[in-house]
């Protein structure tokens, strides 16, 4: 088997692993750049995982842990807690709950632009999907 028939062979098919740790790692730069970016980030998470729901939740998981790191880094290098209080008491509610709606939101656009990867991938390969194929770890 030829190098060319393998690598068509694996893009071809639906890899879990692969798809969250580009989105887990390609949101971890493109947070600093702007929050929309995310949709680019789950968008390579949906070219691994060509089913639509499947490429959602791991575009949602991969992006909303990359911000849930960032919340973590920034809990132990600077006063999150008085900034989160001090927009909770602007808004009027708690600042755990604006932590978890960010993580959220960040969540649906990975999961969005995974979607639209899934589906624009599905797209491109025409002939060569195979819907009732299962997606495999690695």
């Amino acid at each position: 088997m030829s190098y060319v028939n393998i690598l068509k062979k694996y893009f071809y098919s639906e890899r879990i692993v692969p798809a969250f740790f580009s989105a887990f790692l390609l949101a971890l730069p493109l947070e600093m750049v702007h929050f929309l970016t995310m949709l680019v980030a789950g968008f390579v998470a949906g070219i691994f995982i060509k089913k639509g729901w499947t490429s959602f939740l791991i575009g949602f998981i991969g992006v909303m842990a990359a911000w849930g790191v960032y919340f973590l880094i920034f809990t132990f290098i600077g006063p999150l807690d008085r900034l989160l209080s001090f927009i909770g008491q602007l808004i009027g509610i708690n600042g755990i709950v604006l932590i978890l709606i960010s993580l959220i939101i960040g969540g649906l656009l990975g999961g969005m632009g995974a979607l639209i990867g899934g589906y624009s991938m599905q797209l491109i390969l025409g002939d060569n999907y195979n819907p009732k194929e299962k997606p495999k770890l690695l």
